[in-house]
């Protein structure tokens, strides 16, 4: 019965410790948000890095977490990574200005704009 009584107790201690709180600011971007953001970069397969000058504008707002742009085969696409500041509609509504941007600096060329916050696809814009 002891030996029983142990194991829930070390059970017990071991679960309590996997529940604690994470110490991560809100507005600090995680590793998820972090890759997701360099998956358009100059490594990735099929991807040529474009329009330096938007994305680094769009990432210095204190509400996206990192934006990138890159040519695949014709088309422009953009992922922005939005901090957990934003709501929903506030980082939608940047994107789209990011995506209006692009657009206006590629006319002959689809844009497609990937918004994401907290690991989740918030819209994707495409622009033809």
């Amino acid at each position: 019965m002891k030996k029983y009584a142990w194991i829930l107790g070390a059970s017990t201690i071991l679960l309590l410790g996997a529940c604690g709180d994470e110490d991560v600011a809100p507005d600090t971007p995680t590793e998820q948000e972090a890759q997701q953001a360099d998956d358009i970069s100059d490594n990735a397969p099929g991807v040529e890095p474009v329009e330096q000058d938007i994305s680094t504008k769009y990432s210095e707002m204190d509400e996206v977490a990192g934006a990138r742009v890159g040519d695949r085969d014709g088309v422009i696409e953009a992922r922005i990574m939005f901090t957990d500041t934003p709501s929903e509609d506030e980082a939608k509504a940047i994107a789209e200005e990011f995506a209006k941007e692009l657009k206006e600096q590629y006319t002959d060329q689809p844009v497609t704009v990937t918004a994401v916050q907290s690991g989740k696809t918030l819209s994707t814009l495409e622009m033809e």
